[in-house]
């Protein structure tokens, strides 16, 4: 084929006159200056057309034929054909360039027999070793049941023949008996406190005393003396001078006690005495006997898990007449998750000798803190985070606030309480008593001082009385 200049195929060229012709498949062409000629072997010519110089003017239009050789990209360039080399040198150079076109060839077509003999040996390596992984396993299969058979056959054998033996033996049976179920006890309480745990919160209150004026009628609370008074006073003894006048400290009571959640629409059983702490209170008779009046300053509780409190709403509390109970109930966000409720056993749980299990935060922020770690206390004293709300949040935003969980029997169930011997503390007041079935059996609300085995606690009939009204 005649390239001029796009492709170069296969040709014979003849002369005829002044003019060169090339034979190709599209029939006979003039050949010009610039068309390529495939000889085969990569290599092509390039033809350029040029006037004899040794004919005569007659005779000017007569052509010589110059071929330049095109090799790898390069030419190599003929004259006159009477004065370059001949056809056994331009087929000597053909075969030169087909050697080493074919030596390059040789040369990849073993390097991609070497890659594959390599991955033909690791696909037989992987081979051996997946065969190998079966035969392991299939081993492995074989040592399962032949363990499956020894403890359906060897060890049934072993505990007839132990239950054979505990019968003769009746303090032995009982022996075993009881450890068994202290495993399952103490296993029991071990998925209690991962259930129900979130579910126990702990109770942020402060409440101060106020009245109306005579002067103007406006309610106040009261406050600690100014200093130009405290000056004109006696101080020798230990009470704090308060007032309904001036710009003092208004003067507060903190406490903290236990809650649990009993309904996920934002409801709380607690005692009647966290709930409306200046209730049977002794050292608050004295000024509600004065005519002063108590009122909250703060009340909300942290859920462990949770950044930030809930804050109930103190016109929704409902408080029993009957028993130390009390149920408070705080506005859900949108959106916001809160833990699953505690179920209330039907007053069948409780039974003397009965195993329990309490959550609560006895001892308050004294007991927070101390699980909290050294360092937590020491930081926030150089914060100048003090005062209770302060180290609560702290605490809620560490993740620092979890519920205590104490294991303990029921010593006694009377008409109206029931006596437990799982040990807590002063701020345990509200916290939920447990059977191991993970149902409430009764509300914490006292401590025995004197015995350090004797606590109390509100059957839980009460708390369904209060929460069915």
């Amino acid at each position: 084929m005649l390239r001029r200049p796009a492709r170069a195929g296969d040709a014979e060229l003849h002369r005829a006159g002044p003019y060169w012709y090339a034979d190709t498949e599209d029939g006979r062409q003039r050949l010009r200056t610039g068309d390529h000629l495939n000889l085969g072997g990569g290599v092509e010519v390039e033809a350029r057309l040029e006037r004899d110089p040794g004919v005569g003017i007659a005779a000017a239009s007569t052509t010589l034929l110059m071929l330049s050789i095109v090799l790898g990209g390069a030419f190599m360039t003929g004259g006159d054909p009477r004065t370059q080399h001949g056809e056994a040198s331009l087929e000597s150079r053909l075969a030169r360039e087909r050697r080493v076109a074919q030596a390059r060839l040789d040369a990849q077509r073993r390097r991609y027999e070497d890659r594959l003999d390599r991955f033909r040996g690791e696909m037989a390596d992987l081979k051996g070793r997946v065969a190998g992984q079966a035969e392991i396993e299939q081993r492995m299969g074989a040592v399962h049941r032949a363990v499956a058979h020894v403890e359906s056959t060897v060890l049934d054998r072993v505990e007839s023949e132990v239950e054979r033996r505990l019968g003769m033996r009746p303090e032995l049976r009982a022996a075993r008996d009881a450890v068994k179920r202290m495993e399952h006890s103490d296993g029991a309480a071990e998925r209690l406190i991962r259930k129900y745990g979130r579910s126990v919160c702990v109770i942020q209150g402060a409440y101060g005393f106020g009245r109306k004026s005579k002067k103007d009628g406006i309610w106040r609370f009261l406050r600690e003396a100014p200093r130009e008074m405290l000056r004109e006073l006696d101080l020798s003894s230990a009470k704090v001078p308060l007032t309904l006048e001036g710009d003092g400290e208004v003067f507060k009571v903190e406490y903290t006690g236990t809650g649990f959640l009993v309904d996920r629409r934002g409801v709380v059983l607690t005692n009647r005495h966290i709930a409306e702490p200046w209730w049977r209170n002794d050292a608050a008779r004295p000024l509600i006997e004065d005519g002063y009046e108590p009122r909250f300053l703060l009340m909300r509780a942290y859920f462990p898990g949770r950044k930030r409190p809930v804050v109930f709403d103190l016109k929704k509390t409902r408080v029993s007449q009957d028993a130390d109970l009390a149920a408070l109930r705080f506005k859900r966000k949108k959106g916001s998750k809160l833990p699953r409720a505690l179920p209330l056993a039907r007053d069948t749980g409780a039974a003397p000798g009965r195993r329990v299990l309490l959550l609560g935060y006895p001892s308050g922020l004294d007991a927070l803190l101390a699980r909290s770690g050294d360092d937590f206390p020491d930081q926030l004293a150089r914060e100048g985070r003090t005062s209770p709300t302060e180290i609560l949040d702290a605490l809620a935003q560490g993740n620092l606030v979890r519920a205590l969980p104490t294991l303990g029997h029921i010593a006694d169930v009377l008409g109206d309480k029931i006596l437990f011997d799982a040990a807590t503390a002063v701020g345990g007041s509200g916290g939920p008593l447990l059977d191991m079935n993970g149902q409430v059996v009764a509300i914490n609300y006292g401590i025995l001082k004197a015995f350090r085995g004797a606590n109390f606690a509100v059957p839980v009939r009460y708390a369904r009385e209060l929460l069915a009204r």
